[in-house]
C-alpha cells in the first residue's frame, strides 16, 4: 500500500516536471512539436554536487529545476507526503 502511494506520488511528480518543460520548449519554439523533433537540440546537464539539472536547446539555456523537497501535511488523522520542485526558467 505504501510503495503504491509513493509510485503514485513519484509519478505525478514527473508528469508535473514534464508539463513545465514542455511550457518552457513551447515558449521558445512554438508548440506542434514531437519529441523527435528535439533529437540533438535537447541537452540535459546535471550538477552532481548540487543536484540541479539544466536544459538547454539549441545551444541556449533553458531551464534549470532544482531537487525536489519533500512535503508533509498532517490532517486529524490523514498525514499527506508530496514533492515540490522549484526551477528558473533561463
Amino acid at each position: 500500500m505504501i510503495t503504491e502511494y509513493a509510485n503514485q506520488v513519484a509519478r505525478a511528480a514527473i508528469a508535473k516536471r514534464d508539463a513545465i518543460l514542455k511550457e518552457a520548449i513551447d515558449s521558445r519554439i512554438g508548440s506542434g512539436w514531437s519529441p523527435h523533433d528535439l533529437i540533438g537540440r535537447l541537452e540535459s546537464q546535471m550538477t552532481t554536487s548540487s543536484g540541479v539539472e539544466r536544459f538547454s536547446l539549441d545551444g541556449k539555456p533553458l531551464i534549470e529545476f532544482y531537487p525536489a523537497e519533500p512535503t508533509q501535511d498532517h490532517r486529524e488523522s490523514s498525514h499527506y507526503v508530496g514533492y515540490n520542485q522549484k526551477y528558473r526558467l533561463l
